[in-house]
């Protein structure tokens, strides 16, 4: 073996040597700039920001707190949409996920369903081309009508432009948020009503305790009410009348199946049942509902569900509120249990959204985010989780 040759073998391992960190760096610069979400959350200071990275860790974004105005709606990648009493506004998002200036504003107050009240949450439809807002806020607290307003948002400029509202009486009840799910073809959507209406206070319809609400989306977005439903499973033993359940949340699947958290108001027979039922529905191209499920095959949760998230492949179904729990939905088959109780019963869990990198983000009132990486058979908390967030006013994250 020459000199020469080991001369340059001993350049060349130098070389290598020397390149390694460059390497080592330039990987982690793409695994940094490639988050798999972009996290939102609602501060008392503004909006945070945060990246997602695949391992589910959270890093703030420059720029955090991005100042608004309003309660936090969400996010159709292009414009970022808040909600105040009376205004709606939408925003640009900048290319990091950053929120810019305001672009646009819009008085609620201004259109029909005004006399409803003012402004009481928000959600954005699964093509994010439509805002719609819920108004049944009244001076005096007690309100006779409901009305959803909606909003298109122009795709270049975040012009926003109001296209129609819905009404629906409500008897003085008083004002509860009870915003809209939509199925994933967006033709329907539905929403529990938890109010009391009199047949002789007039109106369209008289709507129950233990009701929906019923809507199709007309091809312009604006909602168009269908009907008002009980939310119902068949009785267990032939003979029995179907029960009062009091509906807690529901939410949708990617395809035609809506999940139900559900209360029933009377104990059914062959034992007592005091806590809340998770129920499945189906749903066929005309906008029904229609369930195989009875008290017997619904899974009871350990916690009390007020707030209820699908994952984007509709193999997981969050439950929040009182705690945190994680079952398994199936479809149109009953839903089965899953997760122990994640977060205690004794924190409140008002906000739960998923990415599509399988990980879970669930916000407390009491100022904590938790995220996990979740899939059908396994569940662990991921990196730095959970994070003190101060000041919590609300969640929403956009998956890439």
């Amino acid at each position: 073996m020459s000199f020469a040759y080991l001369r340059t073998l001993h350049f060349c391992l130098l070389s290598a040597l020397a390149t390694a960190p460059l390497i080592a760096q330039s990987v982690q610069a793409v695994v940094n700039s490639a988050p798999v979400a972009y996290v939102y959350v609602g501060t008392s200071k503004g909006i945070n920001l945060y990246n997602a990275a695949p391992n589910g860790r959270l890093t703030l974004v420059s720029g955090s707190p991005f100042k608004t105005t309003g309660l936090m709606i969400g996010s159709n990648q292009k414009f970022f949409i808040t909600l105040g009493t009376y205004w709606v506004r939408s925003y640009p998002v900048k290319a990091n996920g950053g929120i810019g200036a305001q672009v646009s504003q819009i008085n609620t107050q201004n259109y029909s369903g005004r006399d409803c009240g003012t402004t009481n949450g928000g959600v954005l439809d699964h093509s994010g081309q439509y805002v719609f807002v819920l108004l049944n806020v009244p001076p005096d607290g007690n309100g006779t009508c409901i009305a959803y307003q909606t909003f298109k948002i122009a795709p270049t400029s975040g012009q926003l432009t109001f296209n129609g509202a819905t009404k629906t009486d409500t008897g003085g009840a008083p004002p509860v948020r009870n915003l809209p799910t939509f199925l994933a073809n967006n033709k329907f959507a539905y929403a529990v009503n938890n109010f009391a209406k009199e047949a002789d206070l007039g109106g369209p319809e008289p709507i129950f305790i233990n009701g929906g609400s019923g809507f199709s989306r007309e091809s312009n977005g604006t909602l168009e009410y269908r009907n008002n439903f009980n939310f119902t499973v068949p009785p267990p033993f032939e003979g029995d009348d179907g029960w009062d359940w009091i509906p807690l949340a529901v939410t949708a699947d990617p395809t035609n199946h809506l999940a139900a958290a559900l209360y029933p108001w009377f104990d059914p027979p062959k034992g007592s049942r005091r806590s809340p039922l998770l129920a499945s529905y189906t749903v066929d191209s005309q906008g029904n509902m229609a369930t195989t499920n009875t008290w017997e095959t619904m899974p009871s949760p350990d916690i009390y569900p007020n707030v209820l998230n699908m994952s984007p492949d509709g193999k997981l179904l969050a439950a929040g509120g009182g705690g945190l729990q994680v079952f398994h939905f199936n479809g149109g088959a009953p839903i089965t249990r899953y997760s122990k109780v994640l977060i205690p019963e004794y924190v409140q869990v008002n906000w739960i959204r998923w990415d599509k990198a399988h990980h879970l983000y669930a916000l407390t009132t009491n100022g904590k985010l938790y995220v996990y990486t979740v899939t059908p058979t396994s569940i662990a908390a991921a990196p730095g989780s959970p994070y003190t967030i101060g000041g919590p006013a609300g969640l929403f994250v956009v998956p890439k």
